[in-house]
């Protein structure tokens, strides 16, 4: 079962009456890899929230790489906003020698505010010394 991985949390403060856990599988298969998150916190007060994340990585030959990831909480999670967040995140990396890297990426957030998505772009170079 090296490909597979399966992860829990539990977490309970006596003092202030909150808990928390969350649950992670991965899976890993060859090129391809796939990880899923699932949690929740209960305050005091009540209102207890979850969120969740979803991945998907791969690595094409010679060394570059693909990602999407997914992130939601609903809107108790997020702070008692009107509207749950959510954010989509996509990323191309590629080799340019052995210690320079080109990463393009792409990220929609949806804070949850009311407001319309704000989608920000980004290219960098990273230098491994």
């Amino acid at each position: 079962m090296d490909a597979l991985g399966l992860g829990f949390l539990f977490n309970s403060n006596q003092a202030d009456e909150t808990s928390s856990y969350g649950a992670q599988l991965t899976y890993a298969l060859d090129a391809m890899s796939f990880t899923g998150q699932y949690g929740g916190f209960s305050p005091n007060a009540g209102g207890s929230g979850t969120g969740y994340v979803v991945k998907v990585a791969y690595t094409l030959p010679g060394g570059s790489g693909l990602a999407l990831e997914y992130y939601g909480a609903d809107a108790t999670l997020n702070g008692g906003t009107p509207n749950p967040y959510s954010k989509l995140y996509g990323e191309f990396n590629t080799p340019l020698s052995e210690n320079v890297t080109l990463t393009f990426d792409v990220t929609s957030t949806d804070n949850g505010s009311g407001v319309d998505a704000v989608t920000d772009w980004e290219g960098k170079i990273g230098i491994t010394l």
